[in-house]
């Protein structure tokens, strides 16, 4: 027995012996860029044979051969995300490896995300919140999960994430890296300041420039104060009006949704003072999109309406307010208490503005649908005959 315990132990040395020789030629390899190579010696590894002290490279190398072959997949991505967590919780030690992998799943995972934005966006909350679990310092991902969540109908995942940014004190702000290309002199976007130093000190680049994006700091409470409402929690709701205005009285962005914001909390006169200020002052469409966005999501679509077409004046031609204002239009005459006339109406108009939509993106199949069913509403079948003629 004791020779047999004896030659057992010679055996598991030599295979720690050869899995140590293996991780260090794998290191190399990537040191050297030569991935192909990494990824071979890799796979002939066996994870059920891994001893303990060369756990934590597999578990690394794992995520790295994840992500190098993943080409976008969001299931082998978030495997890997889950096997650097695996690594960095075992204790692997090279951080220099170890950032660039973090930092690179980020990246892919974020991209994926953006890609789901428009088609899936619970798909794209998923990732977001999957990342904010792993990166649970980074209050902008946070703020993703908090904006998804709202924007999907999963109000009591939002409330969670956006009471945490608020008790935080988060403003959305965040820094822009700017340089200015030397062959054309236009200023693009760095995704750091590293980066940005890199490629001045390669001479493509000159005058780096480090800005503040602006604050999001209003668009978060009054999106937390609708919640509060819709949880009958009105006191709350008042509570924070008061204190964000008390505590940030020049956070510009606490000013342009105070209209949204009075209206949660059913000052109609203030509100109304609110919207009329606004119409003179702002410049910006997209603050009208997105008080528009907001009373869309509250059901208080002739305030949405009223959005819409004040930012309509500022930019006539943008597909996602004319498809928003529409759809407003269309919501109306939807309403048990809209009558038969009205629903005309209601109708027409949003038949007019999705028309201008289709002008903008002559592809899109979901209001080319839209208008048919709303021309058979209206019995226009010749219009029914010349869209499907397209």
């Amino acid at each position: 027995m004791k020779k047999i315990v004896t030659i057992m132990f010679l055996f598991c040395a030599v295979i720690a012996t050869a899995q140590k020789k293996q991780f260090k030629k794998i290191a190399k390899a990537v040191d050297r860029n030569d991935i192909a190579t990494a990824m071979e010696i890799f796979n002939t590894l066996n994870e059920n044979e891994i001893e303990a002290d060369y756990k934590d490279e597999y578990a690394f190398y794992n995520a790295f051969t994840l992500l190098t072959n993943a080409n976008g997949d969001v299931d082998k991505l978030l495997l890997a995300l889950d096997q650097l967590k695996t690594a960095k919780k075992l204790g692997y030690e090279d951080e220099v490896k170890f950032l660039y992998v973090e930092n690179e799943m980020r990246r892919s995972l974020l991209e994926e995300a953006s890609k789901l934005t428009v088609e899936n966006q619970e798909g794209a909350l998923n990732i977001v919140e999957q990342l904010s679990n792993y990166f649970k310092e980074d209050q902008a991902m946070l703020f993703n999960v908090a904006s998804l969540a709202y924007s999907t109908g999963d109000f009591n995942k939002a409330l969670l994430a956006y009471e945490k940014l608020y008790e935080s004190g988060y403003s959305g702000q965040q820094e822009v890296i700017k340089a200015t290309k030397t062959s054309t002199g236009q200023q693009e976007i760095f995704k750091s300041k590293v980066l940005a130093e890199v490629a001045i000190k390669q001479g493509d680049y000159k005058d780096l420039v480090v800005e503040q994006s602006p604050s999001q700091r209003g668009a978060i409470l009054s999106n937390l104060m609708w919640l509060y409402k819709r949880n009958d929690q009105l006191d709350k709701a008042e509570t924070i009006f008061t204190n964000s205005f008390d505590k940030y009285p020049n956070d510009n962005s606490l000013k342009l949704n105070r209209a949204d914001m009075l209206l949660t909390l059913g000052r109609m006169e203030e509100y109304k003072k609110a919207v009329a200020s606004l119409a003179d002052d702002v410049k910006d469409p997209r603050v009208f999109d997105n008080l528009g966005l907001a009373a869309l999501n509250s059901k208080n679509y002739k305030e949405a309406i009223k959005y819409y077409q004040l930012s309509l004046k500022l930019d006539s031609e943008n597909f996602n307010t004319l498809n928003n204002l529409a759809f407003a239009y269309v919501s109306i005459g939807n309403l048990e208490e809209t009558t038969y006339e009205e629903q005309k109406t209601m109708y027409t108009k949003a038949t007019k503005l999705f028309e201008k939509a289709l002008v903008l993106q002559p592809k899109n199949e979901q209001v080319k649908q839209t208008l048919i069913n709303l021309y058979s509403a209206l019995k226009m079948q010749d219009k029914i005959d010349a869209l499907q003629g397209k």
